[in-house]
């Protein structure tokens, strides 16, 4: 049976999501590696974003 597009949209987000994810994490390991303090917060934020676009209740 086909998936609807809600569901194919929710796949989209979520595999997004893991992306940003993945870049944020490989940031703020760079940015500790690196002793550097923009890296470090940059890396913060993109993993806040991450979560709240792997967030299933909003």
């Amino acid at each position: 049976m086909p998936r609807s597009d809600d569901e194919r949209l929710m796949t989209l987000e979520a595999r997004f999501a893991w992306w940003v994810l993945a870049i944020a994490t490989a940031v703020l390991v760079g940015g500790v590696v690196m002793a550097s303090g923009l890296l470090i917060a940059t890396g913060l934020v993109l993993a806040g974003i991450a979560a709240q676009l792997l967030d299933q209740q909003r």
